[in-house]
């Protein structure tokens, strides 16, 4: 494995500048991959085009077809089945991140100490906006404040201006995305500070143990964990006072040994937050799942999502959903459960009240993601490295077991 690593970035390092892939404003030469793959601090990918991952594996494929010795055939194609996905996701990741991307974060540290936004406690200077655009996953948003946003784009187009005239279309795109996705990251510092990110940890490191169990998709402490994470802004949704108080009293309990006098404050805060976005999820969260099944059981033979040969309808997926509505996403498949997500949230505009557009949201969300791992499972698209890695965190994340498997393996790297 370890030869065949090298051989094959050996390879791609000798191509040098040629263009190796192009996805949307991102580019990267051969040897820039080569790099990136050797920089790597593992290769776990699930963030990626299935198609983009096919298209690097050829590339792959070919640029070693001519120099793979006889005995190294096999483990050179478990290498490029491994980085391949990894490069994707790379791509995916930097896909917004183009040369008007890099010319204002240049701009940006020119003036490092210059105020970027504030957010209630979360202040930040463009120093530190630029590090968090540089290490950002993707520009994606659903939970963004118009103000602020705003306020962010007057600030970063300061910053900017003059702008060339060859990239005016790409800047104001850019300072379009960065601005929302700043906004949103500066609600969930706000919300979601050292005294949240305790609070979930303790979860997580008892996360098969029971939490609410009268309370569906908060059975466990790994549920009450990953509906926290997930959700769309802890203040996005109305409280239910009438489950408020039961939400205070566990979350108060559970996080007792770990709250330290100097930190009694901040986590009070955090539990006010927390209970209040739990006890709402708690009251929508069967009306949600229920009128979404519905939607989906009367159009059945509508696409959810269809890759090469393999499809999946809305009739199996409600089928899939009502048989199993407590099931905690495991791995998600990122592409599929996008493309799942905008059909089902265009099939339920129309017939979701205006209170319960936040809290159908987050159920399109949860159904999208653990849809999207059955399709990647039963269809065999994510690969054996996929599933291996989702049995590996479905034991993790729920105590069962029921199929051998190991997280995304390294390449064999000394």
């Amino acid at each position: 494995m370890a030869e065949a690593f090298k051989l094959l970035t050996s390879e791609m390092t000798k191509k040098g500048s040629e263009q190796f892939v192009k996805h949307k404003k991102f580019e990267q030469s051969y040897k820039e991959a080569a790099d990136e793959l050797r920089s790597a601090p593992s290769f776990e990918a699930i963030d990626y085009e299935i198609a983009m991952s096919k298209e690097i594996n050829d590339k792959l494929s070919k640029t070693v077809a001519k120099v793979t010795p006889k005995d190294m055939v096999e483990p050179m194609k478990e290498i490029v089945d491994i980085c391949s996905p990894y490069l994707a996701q790379v791509a995916e990741y930097a896909k917004d991140k183009g040369k008007a991307f890099n010319e204002l974060i240049k701009k940006m540290k020119e003036q490092p100490n210059k105020t970027a936004y504030v957010k209630g406690k979360v202040k930040k200077n463009m120093r530190d906006a630029a590090k968090d655009l540089i290490t950002a996953k993707g520009f994606e948003t659903d939970h963004d404040d118009p103000n602020l946003a705003q306020t962010i784009h007057d600030n970063l187009t300061q910053i900017a201006s003059p702008i060339p005239t060859d990239q005016n279309t790409d800047m104001n795109e850019t300072l379009d995305l960065t601005s929302k996705w700043l906004s949103q990251k500066a609600i969930d510092e706000s919300e979601r500070g050292p005294a949240f990110q305790k609070m979930i940890t303790h979860l997580k490191e008892h996360g098969t143990d029971a939490f609410t169990p009268e309370h569906l998709g908060l059975e466990t402490k790994n549920h009450a964990a990953h509906v926290l994470e997930e959700a769309p802004g802890l203040s996005s949704i109305k409280p239910d006072p009438v489950t408020v108080p039961h939400f205070k009293e566990k979350l108060h309990k559970e996080v007792e040994l770990v709250t330290t006098p100097s930190t009694t404050g901040e986590m009070g805060e955090a539990i006010e937050l927390t209970s209040n976005y739990l006890s709402g999820y708690a009251r929508d969260k069967k009306a949600t799942q229920t009128q979404l099944i519905q939607m989906m059981k009367s159009k059945p033979s509508a696409l959810l999502t269809k890759r090469d040969a393999h499809t999946m309808n809305y009739g199996q997926g409600a089928d899939e959903i009502e048989s199993n509505p407590n099931r905690l996403p495991i791995l998600p498949m990122k592409d599929v459960a996008k493309e799942m997500q905008s059909h089902l949230t265009e099939d339920t505009a129309s017939i979701t009240p205006p209170e319960l557009k936040v809290p159908m949201k987050v159920a399109i969300k949860e159904a999208a993601d653990v849809l999207s791992e059955s399709f990647a499972l039963k269809s065999g698209i994510g690969g054996e490295k996929y599933a291996q890695a989702y049995q590996a965190n479905k034991k993790k994340l729920t105590g069962v077991d029921d199929a051998d498997g190991a997280l995304v393996d390294e390449t064999g790297r000394s």
